[in-house]
């Protein structure tokens, strides 16, 4: 497609990228952020596909509103099991699913004979969160490994997220599993960071991990 501006099967068709600002905010959710983005972008820019939208309550709630316009939704970025589960004609992932993730982790755990006799997951208390236990669950129960247990936290920003951490870190796990709003990414890592526990064994099913000069220490 690169030798010329636009799309040669298309009669040089070019392509426009539209964006828009699905973040939920204090006062709308997802549903109403992510909705009225899919909304304006395809009634009023008329785009004929769409991709996103990261993180995973607002890529289901975006999805939802183009599975009603019939407008593809592409998702490469939000691996939430429950995405595809949902079974929307409009809705194509390209990237894995926690499970898939998951599989993979536990996998690499008895090739290199790691002892996972205690699991715990700490995730955020929303459906994303539910989702990973419910999907780790399901793996270790597969592989014959004991039920994992479960700390929760508030995944919204400005939460306090240091209690949990102290309650893992008390509970001395062999295989610590991650799930963090991107709300709370910074915020766990400070926490992990000022608590000075580092796991044995971790996997983070997170999203928002962003350079590392975002946490280096002001001056």
């Amino acid at each position: 497609l690169a030798g010329e501006a636009g799309l040669p099967n298309l009669g040089g068709t070019k392509v426009k990228l539209v964006t828009e600002d699905a973040t939920p905010t204090a006062t709308e959710d997802a549903q109403v952020t992510a909705g009225n983005a899919v909304t304006k972008m395809v009634s009023d820019e008329g785009v004929q596909a769409l991709v996103g939208a990261y993180d995973p309550e607002v890529t289901e709630a975006a999805s939802q509103r183009s599975e009603r316009y019939e407008v593809p939704f592409v998702n490469a970025d939000s691996p939430a099991t429950f995405l595809t589960d949902a079974g929307r004609d409009w809705f194509f992932r390209i990237g894995p699913t926690w499970r898939q993730a998951g599989e993979a982790f536990f996998s690499l755990l008895r090739q290199q004979n790691v002892s996972a006799k205690k699991i715990v997951i700490l995730h955020s208390n929303d459906k994303a969160g539910q989702d990973i236990v419910t999907t780790v669950g399901e793996l270790a129960d597969e592989g014959g490994l004991p039920t994992p247990e479960q700390v929760g936290f508030d995944g919204t920003a400005g939460s306090d997220v240091a209690a949990a951490v102290q309650t893992v870190k008390g509970k001395k796990p062999d295989v610590l599993l991650l799930y963090s709003t991107p709300a709370t990414v910074k915020p766990l890592i400070q926490a992990f960071a000022a608590a000075q526990y580092k796991p044995k064994v971790a996997l983070s099913f997170s999203l928002g991990y962003i350079s590392a000069q975002d946490f280096a220490p002001s001056a």
